[in-house]
């Protein structure tokens, strides 16, 4: 056992150096992957579409009719979002942490109140956004305007609702001594005269619009803080775990520098094989699992260290990731996956051309349903779907665990299972194939 692994250390530092002399192959391995994450890192958040298919929890603290009605009004339109509502606020800040959710809404008590009235206080909605999801972002802003401004017409609908504030209003104000009795009296009887304006209506209608109303703000909306904390204040804070662009555009990044790495070792294995290298190491005599297990742990080892130099460079760019022990099994689950993915792409093809045509084809298919291309939100859902069958997805996800997400080592889990299932499936059906090809 120790002569088979000195052996295939041996095959692996001669294919390592072949890797560092050819400089093409090292700038698709090294540089490709930085230029990915300066680039990914610069247009962060600049998507913006209105076909985007979002996952969005709301949780409704104040449980009031109007409350209820804001909350209808947001599951109608558009109705392609997936809305959450069975949530507490822990669980929908927690889902948005792990990346299951785009956003959460929280609707604290009292929102109900002042919701629609123009005329009162603008009632306060809480809001959570993934930090890698700012393309959707102002998405999320423009939906809940526009549910707020569709609140407002059918509270000016009813009546009976309008009076009531009408009335709570003109209370306030009688009893309001901060203000100037000239401009305490001319806003009750504007109010007034509101109200008249109300009890003399017999029926709303739509096509009675006034050409440009007042202006005025609809709802008030701040920031929740995602971030795994014991205590947090009532509102939440900022949020903090995202220190740079880098800290999105590395998982990103490093994925292109993977994939690099298992494209150029696949085409290096198929090249030996044509030119006879691998029939002379058989002729050594070399058993054809030692030769493949040489192979596997030179990709092994370079996947490892692009991730290392990527971490290295992020860290130099302000990233701080939050689990940093994380890294470790992230960054050998995720170069165990790949190695073996290189094993399966080495026996698409007899030429170097056929296998690096096939591979970066395949690679850029799985970036495109990993989302390492395109956000995962602006994909139609059954692309979504394939994606939990990609391997680039579960790599990103467990990167971002260890970045910024703070995933605990239950969350980190599945995607770590999913990553070493796949190579070790990969790796087996690639390994028996190549024995039989060499």
């Amino acid at each position: 056992m120790i002569r088979v692994w000195r052996t295939a250390t041996t095959l692996a530092t001669k294919d390592l150096r072949l890797l560092m002399r050819d400089r093409l192959a090292l700038f698709f391995v090294v540089g490709i992957p930085i230029l990915y994450g300066l680039f990914f890192g610069a247009i962060s958040g600049a998507f913006q579409s209105g076909d985007a298919s979002l996952a969005i929890a709301i949780v409704d603290e104040d449980q009031s009719p109007w409350s209820k009605r804001f909350v209808e009004i947001l599951k109608k339109e558009p109705e392609k979002n997936e809305w959450r509502t069975s949530m507490t606020r822990r669980e929908a800040l927690d889902a948005c942490r792990r990346g299951d959710l785009v956003a959460a809404i929280v609707l604290p008590r009292g929102f109900g109140e002042n919701a629609g009235i123009f005329f009162q206080e603008a009632p306060t909605l809480l809001v959570a956004v993934d930090p890698s999801r700012n393309a959707e972002k102002g998405l999320v802003t423009g939906i809940l305007m526009q549910a707020m401004g569709k609140l407002a017409a059918d509270r000016l609908r009813d009546q009976t609702s309008m009076k009531q504030s009408l009335d709570e209003s003109i209370r306030r104000l009688q009893s309001d001594t901060s203000m100037s009795l000239p401009s305490r009296l001319a806003l009750i009887a504007a109010l007034k005269s509101f109200r008249n304006f109300f009890d003399q209506l017999q029926q709303t209608s739509d096509e009675n619009q006034t050409e440009q109303g007042p202006d005025f703000e609809f709802v008030h909306i701040e920031q929740l803080e995602i971030a795994r904390r014991e205590k947090t204040d009532a509102l939440g804070s900022p949020l903090s775990n995202v220190q740079t662009a880098w800290d999105i555009s590395f998982p990103q990044a490093t994925i292109w520098g993977i994939l690099g790495c298992a494209t150029t070792f696949a085409v290096s294995l198929v090249r030996e094989r044509r030119q006879g290298s691998l029939l002379r190491l058989q002729v050594a005599p070399l058993r054809p699992p030692t030769i493949v297990a040489g192979k596997a742990l030179a990709c092994f080892v370079s996947v490892v260290a692009v991730i290392t130099m990527m971490l290295v460079l992020g860290m130099a760019l302000g990233m701080r990731p939050r689990r940093p022990l994380l890294l470790i099994p992230a960054m050998l689950a995720t170069a165990f996956c790949f190695t073996g993915i290189m094993a399966c792409i080495a026996t698409i093809g007899k030429s170097e051309e056929s296998v690096s045509g096939a591979a970066w084809g395949a690679n850029i298919v799985m970036a495109m349903f990993g989302g390492g291309m395109i956000p995962l939100a602006f994909l139609p859902s059954w692309m979504q779907g394939i994606g939990y069958v990609d391997p680039v997805r579960w790599a990103i996800l467990i990167l971002e665990g260890a970045i910024w997400r703070e995933f605990t080592w239950g969350e980190a889990a599945v995607p770590l299972a999913v990553l070493s299932s796949v190579g070790i499936v990969a790796l087996a059906l690639g390994g028996t194939i190549l024995r039989r090809k060499l």
